[in-house]
């Protein structure tokens, strides 16, 4: 469990983050998903339970809030002052496709309020020199 991981993880001198699911149509049956951490009420719980840190996945939040019609605003609040990284992508709203996110796009809207966090891109790219172009422009997009 959390509480046996997270003591042994700061002996160790390393961070533990939970990461928000996805949550695709697939993975909900009878109405109800079969993953877990994806919805804003599952986070208050484990946050009230305990002190972890939170990587943000942009897109799967975006697949999430389509999939169980959360809302993004919400969920964000709810894990804002625990989001230690971020993952960087976003897709369609219906499945976990690792598009580069675009100015105007939610999943950028929610990157820039945690961009002095360490981000991942999990982008996908046609090659290396794609993937470069693309973090420049990142980092002249962000505020830091």
């Amino acid at each position: 469990s959390l509480k046996n991981i997270l003591p042994y993880a700061e002996e160790c001198g390393v961070s533990v983050a939970i990461e928000n699911n996805v949550i695709e149509p697939k993975h909900v049956v009878d109405g109800d998903p079969i993953v877990l951490m994806a919805d804003p009420k599952e986070f208050v719980t484990l946050l009230n339970r305990i002190d972890v840190d939170i990587l943000l996945d942009s897109g799967h939040l975006k697949v999430a809030s389509e999939t169980l019609d959360i809302d993004r605003e919400k969920f964000l609040g709810v894990v804002e002052s625990h989001v230690s990284h971020v993952h960087l992508h976003t897709n369609n709203g219906l499945s976990d496709q690792h598009k580069p996110v675009e100015r105007g796009d939610r999943a950028f809207e929610a990157w820039k309020r945690f961009d002095t966090k360490p981000t991942t891109v999990e982008a996908k790219f046609d090659n290396a020199e794609n993937m470069a172009e693309y973090v420049r422009w990142l980092s002249e997009h962000s505020d830091n």
